[in-house]
């Protein structure tokens, strides 16, 4: 059986989509999880690089990322916040209120 390959690692949408979630929910991890992640996708280093920074084999430094991708997708699918987070936006710009309010409203939801 073949499973598609999942393009999130390599791809800047994909980069972009995991930044996102992982600034919702970086937190739940373990300090090494988060260090891996955060050097993989905010420093970009290579496998290579991360192997030897962390004195582990490619493989295994992959299989982590790997695991805290699809923990990330697990946590929104359960969660759902960062889709609320849009349902609230979006009904706060939609709503009949003074625009300097709605401003500030818009700016302390991006503070949270």
């Amino acid at each position: 059986m073949r499973t598609e390959y999942d393009t999130s690692l390599t791809t800047p949408e994909g980069i972009v989509e995991l930044s996102n979630l992982y600034d919702w929910y970086g937190v739940l991890f373990k300090k090494d999880q988060q260090d891996i992640f955060e050097d993989y996708v905010y420093e970009n280093l290579s496998l290579g690089e991360l192997s030897e920074k962390y004195n582990m084999t490619r493989q295994g430094i992959y299989d982590k990322i790997n695991r805290i991708r699809k923990k990330l997708r697990d946590y929104e699918e359960k969660l759902r916040m960062i889709e609320r987070e849009k349902k609230t936006i979006s009904i706060i710009s939609g709503a009949q209120i003074d625009p300097a309010e709605k401003e500030r409203i818009l700016a302390e939801i991006d503070e949270i």
